[in-house]
């Protein structure tokens, strides 16, 4: 098996922080927000993919 090169390692792992912290809670008393909106951070949009350049699905 080959091994990851480190960069590429943290890259996936950057792109996981993104992942899970864009999605919104499911429960308790931060239902339906996600880490950036309890942070005051105003992404402009809630889809991950379209934060990284790719156009929204039709």
């Amino acid at each position: 098996m080959m091994q990851q090169e480190p960069v590429t390692r943290q890259n996936y792992l950057n792109l996981f922080a993104l992942w899970y912290n864009i999605r919104p809670f499911a429960r308790g008393k931060r239902q339906g927000q996600n880490s950036y909106q309890r942070a005051g951070v105003d992404l402009g949009a809630d889809d991950w993919l379209s934060l990284l350049g790719d156009p929204p699905a039709i």
